[in-house]
């Protein structure tokens, strides 16, 4: 068995993770958009994808897929920053009770993750990591099959 990739994610709408302020954010196209912070501190979040929502707060809908508590899998990400690499992912879980059970920073070139047990939703931030420039086309999610 090989690798399956569970979904390819855009960036997708403005929410209220997305940090704007000084913010010069622009469509390129369909499938790229250009964020440009010279100002923006680093490890501030840049934006943020969501498997579980509350509307009211979030505004905007889930679009990560659930995932399996056991599993292993890595992001594989479509960005270009300036100065090069210098975003980074973070994904965060929840449990029932909407605490944090635990996140798990990915930086370049490793980014695999375990879902844990107690994981009922969870959270992919796109973090700023020193960069000015990035230009962001998507991230496929991956589930890492075992071969056993």
């Amino acid at each position: 068995m090989s690798d399956h990739v569970i979904i390819t994610l855009p960036w997708g709408n403005i929410n209220s993770e997305t940090f704007l302020y000084g913010t010069r954010l622009t469509r390129e196209s369909l499938d790229a958009v250009q964020f440009e912070n010279q100002r923006m501190p680093a490890g501030t979040a840049i934006h943020e994808w969501y498997s579980y929502t509350n509307y009211q707060h979030n505004r905007d809908l889930p679009t990560l897929p659930f995932l399996y508590t056991g599993k292993t899998y890595r992001l594989e990400p479509n960005i270009i920053s300036e100065p090069e690499n210098t975003f980074i992912l973070e994904v965060r879980f929840f449990d029932r009770l909407e605490q944090l059970a635990g996140r798990k920073v990915l930086y370049p070139p490793l980014y695999e993750f375990e879902y844990p047990r107690n994981g009922y939703y969870y959270t992919i931030r796109l973090t700023n990591g020193g960069c000015d420039k990035l230009t962001f086309h998507d991230f496929k999610l991956i589930e890492i099959r075992d071969d056993s």
